[in-house]
């Protein structure tokens, strides 16, 4: 994807490239389909060299290989072996693969990482044709790629389970996710996850009447439809508190009608994407996350790093985190008016709030980025 534009993925990926340019020895390149955007939101160090994906190998003409891809992420009609074996061959033309494998074997690359489920099937198609070690690297859950009509790899498992076995390693967010993608395409994952810079926290922060939500504004994926009815019950009994919500996207629109909708515009405010994020962290009370799948949760351990607990559905990356009633709370999908209560329950209970709080900082540290390199670096040794 393109690391310059709002996403987790491009956030984790930029975090910890540019750690490495700047501490080790590697010599970093990114190979990327790059398209000019009004404002960066993700910094990449001079000392890594960014290629365009297009310089390398043109967008082919459609096919009809492309329009049955089409159809196939609504019906599944070419996931199964005889199809598959076909798309091992078909899903890119050869021409296409043959420029990308002739440029990395150009350069000589040690390893080459496939971020994401696309770009690791990809690596996959190509692997026993370069001269380098492969990794794959997911960001999102073995149900949210495999599993979720219209998404690009839905009626791929089976293609997508030929690929992984040809590459060296593949790395996943969760030891959940582990144990689905080691099972259903026999291989031995890597667990890596999302690093977070873990700031100076004290206890003696005065944390503002302030719920937050942080995220892409994607209504389905990120439930923006629980999270005001959700906010609706809170204000209904605690009227002096507000949501505060950081991030952008399609479903900006939508939050602005139910905001107008409920009347709650005088408690809730869509700030926008901010490179600041972390000033909104460390004045919030309670993070919420309503995600109907969560690969990881990003956010989650950014506020935690403040101090913040977090309240969120239950789902891989937040069961992954979040232990419910020590520094969190995760609550069955989709109880609205569990999820209210419990945050109501967090702002009355002091005593139980500074407890969650400690606990949420002291958890965060699992997650430190020099941890998370550390573990990188050994997987990038092991192969």
């Amino acid at each position: 994807q393109n690391l310059y534009t709002l996403g987790g993925v491009q956030k984790v990926v930029t975090t910890i490239l540019n750690y490495l340019a700047e501490k080790s020895e590697y010599e970093i390149h990114i190979i990327m389909p790059y398209e000019d955007v009004e404002e960066k939101c993700f910094d990449i160090s001079e000392q890594i060299k960014v290629i365009d994906l297009k310089t390398i190998a043109l967008p082919q003409k459609k096919n009809i290989y492309d329009k049955l891809k089409t159809i196939n992420k609504r019906i599944k009609i070419l996931d199964n072996k005889i199809f598959s074996r076909i798309l091992y061959k078909n899903y890119y033309p050869k021409s296409y693969l043959d420029l990308i494998t002739n440029y990395i074997n150009e350069k000589n690359y040690d390893i080459v990482v496939g971020v994401g489920d696309i770009y690791t099937l990809l690596v996959g198609l190509i692997a026993d044709k370069i001269n380098s070690k492969t990794i794959g690297w997911m960001h999102s859950t073995f149900k949210g790629y495999y599993q979720t009509r219209g998404h690009a790899s839905y009626g791929l498992k089976t293609l997508n389970s030929i690929c992984m076995k040809k590459i060296d390693k593949v790395c996943v967010l969760t030891n959940k996710d582990k144990e689905k993608f080691d099972s259903e395409f026999d291989i031995d994952c890597e667990v890596l996850n999302n690093p977070v810079n873990i700031m100076d926290f004290t206890q003696s922060i005065k944390k503002q009447n302030e719920l937050l939500f942080v995220g892409r504004l994607n209504k389905k994926v990120k439930g923006l439809s629980y999270l005001i009815k959700i906010v609706k019950i809170v204000i209904d009994k605690k009227p002096e508190f507000k949501l505060v919500i950081v991030g952008e996207g399609k479903g900006r629109k939508y939050l602005e009608n139910q905001i107008s909708k409920y009347k709650l515009e005088k408690n809730i405010d869509i700030v926008g994407y901010k490179k600041d994020v972390f000033k909104y962290y460390s004045k919030s009370k309670i993070l919420i996350s309503t995600s109907r799948w969560e690969g990881f949760g990003m956010s989650i351990v950014e506020a935690m790093s403040f101090g913040v607990p977090c309240i969120s559905f239950e789902n891989y990356g937040p069961n992954e985190i979040i232990k419910t009633g020590v520094n969190g709370f995760l609550i069955e999908k989709f109880n609205v008016k569990k999820f209210a209560d419990i945050i109501i329950e967090c702002i009355e209970n002091e005593e139980q709030y500074i407890k969650l709080s400690k606990n949420a900082y002291n958890r965060s540290k699992d997650f430190r980025l020099e941890k998370i390199i550390f573990k990188f670096r050994s997987i990038i040794d092991s192969i």
